[in-house]
């Protein structure tokens, strides 16, 4: 039988052998660089000596990318990027907690992670809640009490208007507005801290409003030839008036109409601002020199004078369609209100008002004296 020879590959055959065999070391030692890189980023930046443990907070609606962010800029991990990585693919996968926090440049990414998504929080959170129709006088009483922030200082900062949220440029300037950001401090429950700033409270008040009162419903307001200080301020002369959802676009209606007719409004919430809500008004007070009085003065007082939650501000946006004038409480339990075309109406409402007030009156008398 024949012998064959084997014949040696070709020369452009070995040549791309050798290419492949030196790119695939190449990426061999690549993702070997990478991965060390990788893991030398995961490693305290502080490494063999102690380091002072400072404050970091997480705050309510972060995300890890902002998280790791803030990490990276108060020198606290090596790198943000492998800290996300690490946290979204390599550890338990559990949200992490608002909460103010004490941290140190010699922790490892891993374990601030661990501290963030347990919740081992260094100052104990306080919940404050601000009632729709608060104002920003009793949300500065409210923070105190809660041993947030003094009053005073809450006060001042919402006095100015030095915030980055866009809609507060649109704000009125006008000397005549009792307190600047009173409106747009949106009502709400919130978690603060011991301490807290008061310019970062109001700051997150903004941005709650912000989130509240969408772009459509701007974009709505313009369509409507109106301002955003303008049914802000509708919006809390309805929130003060009114106690029923379904009366809110109602008694909006009657604003609108007296507006357009150029009635006065006649709201005693207005006067209740600048005198206090502690009293029953008399007609005396009805001749106050305040430019809030919208029984001397015509139209809207000069801003706000609570902070209306969002089913009143979407009633300033879309009242109803009537021919109301007048609205007085019914005072029979259900919170509601009477509506009227014409006076005589309302002079009838008024009377069936003061009636059923007799009478509660009457049943919570009886009530005490049962007890």
């Amino acid at each position: 039988m024949k012998k064959h020879l084997a014949l040696p590959p070709p020369e452009g055959s070995r040549r791309r052998a050798f290419r492949w065999l030196l790119g695939l070391g190449a990426v061999v030692v690549l993702m070997g660089v990478s991965l060390g890189w990788f893991f030398e980023s995961l490693q305290p930046v502080v490494t063999g000596k102690a380091s002072r443990a400072i404050p970091f907070e997480v705050k309510r609606g972060d995300t890890l990318r902002d998280v790791a962010t803030r990490l990276r800029q108060h020198d606290l991990i090596r790198n943000a990027w492998t800290f996300l990585i690490y946290a979204r693919f390599l550890a338990p996968h559990a949200p992490v907690q608002a909460g103010l926090y004490k941290v140190s440049a010699a922790d490892t990414p891993a374990s601030m992670l661990s501290i963030f998504q347990q919740g081992k929080i260094y100052v104990p959170v306080i919940k404050v809640t601000f009632p729709q129709g608060f104002t920003a006088e009793q949300m500065a009483e409210r923070l105190q009490s809660e041993g947030v922030c003094s009053a005073a200082s809450f006060m001042k900062a919402a006095q100015s208007t030095d915030y980055n949220e866009p809609f507060v440029r649109q704000i009125s300037k006008s000397p005549l507005v009792k307190t600047r950001l009173e409106g747009y401090l949106y009502p709400n429950t919130y978690d603060f801290y011991k301490g807290e700033s008061a310019h970062d409270i109001v700051n997150e008040l903004l941005q709650e409003f912000a989130v509240m009162v969408t772009p459509k419903m701007m974009r709505d307001i313009r369509k409507e030839g109106e301002t955003l200080p303008e049914i802000i301020t509708e919006a809390s002369l309805i929130e003060k008036e009114a106690y029923l959802q379904s009366d809110k676009p109602l008694i909006a209606s009657v604003i609108d109409n007296r507006l357009k007719r150029g009635m006065p409004l006649q709201i005693d919430a207005t006067l209740e601002y600048v005198l206090g809500y502690h009293r029953t008004l008399t007609i005396a007070d009805e001749q106050a020199k305040s430019p809030y009085n919208t029984y001397l003065h015509y139209g809207l007082p000069p801003g706000p004078i609570a902070n209306p939650g969002i089913h009143s501000i979407e009633a300033a946006i879309h009242p109803a369609h009537t021919d109301y004038y007048y609205y007085v409480a019914k005072y029979n339990g259900t919170g509601g209100h009477y509506f009227a075309k014409t006076y005589a109406q309302q002079l009838r409402n008024e009377q069936k008002s003061e009636q059923n007030y007799r009478k509660l009156m009457e049943k919570q008398a009886q009530a005490d004296s049962s007890h």
